[in-house]
């Protein structure tokens, strides 16, 4: 799909005209649903599985964790980069859903709602392939416990301004085993891959597998964690209430509820108060002020669009393009 490597890198770009293509036009609106709180059940499943939720103080860390942040870690992109700037793209069909999970949830433009945009505990390093801070400011590994032990960067927040906690870490695990999301295979993944969390204080924790493996670091630094605040209407009717409701994400874009045009079109734009823009490996990254995507279906129009200077990027993976038509 065109520019996913543009949300990893994000170069400077120029300002073009958006193409519009089709649709009825609607936006999301905001569909009204009867006011609940999960709160009490997802405390009353925290007590219910003693093992698995736990909680303790500072005091009772190890006191030989070796803590890192690789920090030395070459720096990502260039402070000459120019930041601003809209990136005109297109999609060859509409999302079924804003959700990061739960039925169609996993179509293509997840990427730009989730995979290529959210920032992560900690990310790797894509020269070295050492990990490299994200939401997290340090980890220590304990092999022989099966268990990485995190620090949550403080500065760390969520795109509405609240802060990230262990607190959401621990929503996590609730929500995805949760029978509420009507998704199977995570029900699976982070019941059997984990066997603990630990909450230590707000930016402490610890997660435990069953079983120390090579990749145990991954399992856990690639975590995102979710918005427990976002999240406090789930119920039974998860699909319904949170189908065009953007999720509160730790990354540089949001989708805007004005910006989700039914049919026709969608964009990212970034947050001018991004709590990542002066941090290492961030600050040069993400320099786009806006994506926009138009709805193209046919590709051979898509690639005239992108002939005329309607559109900043095609993806050439055809000879029919890259050699017969360019």
């Amino acid at each position: 799909m065109p520019y996913r490597s543009l949300l990893l890198l994000a170069p400077t770009l120029a300002a073009a005209a958006l193409v519009s293509c089709g649709g009825d036009g609607s936006s999301t609106g905001v569909q009204s649903f009867p006011p609940q709180d999960v709160t009490a059940e997802m405390e009353k499943f925290y007590q219910s599985k003693p093992d698995f939720f736990q909680f303790k103080t500072i005091a009772d860390l190890p006191a030989d964790l070796n803590w890192v942040d690789n920090a030395d870690q070459p720096e990502i992109g260039s402070p000459n980069a120019k930041k601003g700037g809209t990136a005109h793209s297109f999609i060859d069909d509409y999302p079924r859903t804003l959700r990061i999970v739960g039925p169609d949830s996993n179509g293509s433009f997840r990427n730009y709602l989730l995979d290529d945009v959210s920032v992560q505990l900690a990310h790797r390093h894509p020269n070295t392939f050492e990990y490299m801070a994200g939401t997290a400011e340090k980890w220590a590994v304990d092999m022989p416990n099966k268990t990485v032990y995190v620090k949550i960067d403080p500065k760390a927040t969520w795109s509405d301004g609240v802060p990230l906690t262990t607190d959401d870490f621990f929503f996590m695990f609730f929500l995805y085993q949760s029978e509420y999301i009507q998704a199977p295979w995570y029900n699976n993944w982070y019941s059997t891959k984990y066997s603990g969390i630990t909450k230590y204080d707000d930016h402490t924790f610890s997660v435990t597998m069953p079983e120390a493996r090579p990749d145990m670091d991954a399992l856990v630094l690639e975590l995102n964690g979710l918005p427990t605040h976002f999240y406090k209407e789930l119920g039974k009717d998860f699909p319904q209430r949170y189908q065009w409701r953007f999720q509160p994400t730790t990354g540089a874009y949001v989708v805007r509820d004005e910006d989700v045009v039914k049919g026709r079109s969608i964009a990212l734009t970034r947050l001018d108060d991004w709590w990542a823009k002066d941090k290492k490996q961030w600050r040069y990254r993400y320099n786009v002020d806006r994506i926009e995507f138009t709805i193209i279906r046919d590709t051979t129009k898509a690639f005239e669009e992108f002939k005329k200077g309607s559109l900043d990027g095609f993806g050439m993976n055809l000879a029919e393009y890259n050699y017969d038509k360019l």
